[in-house]
């Protein structure tokens, strides 16, 4: 069977570390020091194309989408779409047009940050601003600033090793959502009962929905169970290894995820404010 792999993904997995090929430096600050040398302060960001390798990698090339749209003073934004479930979730941020390729620097670095609301590249925050290695055979080029430093050429510092890619992780491939598995048991004659692979596509969806909303999972985890038991009688869509539940009413399920997270969090919402702006129900009793 050939199965939707649109939910079975791991938000965690957006997170982790790239290597260090993956990563490119740009001069936050340089100047002259005392002994006329220059020396520049440095960053580090993910390239864009890295950016874009680790959404097809996680959440596979059709699950994602970017949009991008004017920003304030001429800029752009980017908006970041990863679709759980049946449910689009979008991310926005913006950068400035850069001088160099406005447009192109503009959609760029807007597409960077977005990325950062999800995870991807946010560990490179953690670094500090570190000095540049100077050198005549350096990597990088940094242009003359008139009266501030000459040019020169330099490479970028080493990294940390938490914020590098383990090299089991530099070689990771997509998840093969066509794969045969082995049938799960049929309990319910004339249904098509959901197997293994269904059955992690769910638990991921209500795991990355709960995260995306701010959820509780277990509490959100419990209304779906709750939905399962009124709607077809059944405490669990997978018990003791097997299936509870059939292909027909699974997809459903996954159509109403979105609509049960969306409803919590506006519970949550409501419960806050209360919280916030007590009312008593005698005001001005003695």
């Amino acid at each position: 069977m050939t199965t939707n792999p649109l939910a079975y993904i791991n938000l965690e997995d957006l997170r982790k570390p790239f290597p260090e090929y993956d990563i490119e430096w740009r001069v936050q600050r340089a100047g002259v020091s005392g002994n006329n040398k220059p020396w520049a302060m440095v960053l580090a960001y993910v390239t864009n194309r890295a950016i874009m390798d680790r959404l097809d990698m996680v959440v596979g090339p059709t699950s994602w989408k970017n949009k991008y749209k004017a920003g304030p003073e001429g800029g752009t934004l980017c908006g970041l779409s990863i679709k759980i479930g049946s449910e689009w979730i979008t991310k926005w941020d913006g950068a400035e047009n850069t001088h160099i390729e406005a447009v192109k620097g503009g959609l760029s670095g807007a597409m960077k940050r977005s990325a950062v609301h999800w995870g991807i590249g946010r560990y490179l925050y953690k670094l500090e601003a570190t000095f540049a290695i100077i050198t005549p055979n350096g990597k990088y080029y940094q242009k003359e600033k008139k009266n501030q430093y000459p040019s020169f050429k330099w490479n970028p510092p080493n990294l940390p090793a938490w914020a590098v890619a383990r090299p089991e992780e530099s070689k990771t491939v997509p998840k093969n959502y066509n794969t045969p598995i082995q049938s799960a048991p049929q309990d319910t004659p004339g249904k098509t009962m959901i197997d293994g692979v269904q059955h992690r596509i769910l638990e991921d969806a209500i795991t990355n929905l709960a995260i995306l909303h701010k959820l509780d999972k277990v509490q959100f985890r419990t209304r779906v169970q709750a939905f399962c038991k009124k709607k077809w009688g059944i405490n669990n869509w997978w018990i003791n290894n097997r299936p509870g539940i059939d292909v027909d009413n699974y997809n459903i399920l996954m159509n109403k995820l979105g609509e049960f997270a969306n409803k919590m969090k506006q519970e949550n919402k409501e419960m806050d404010n209360l919280a916030s702006h007590p009312h008593h129900d005698r005001i001005g009793d003695a």
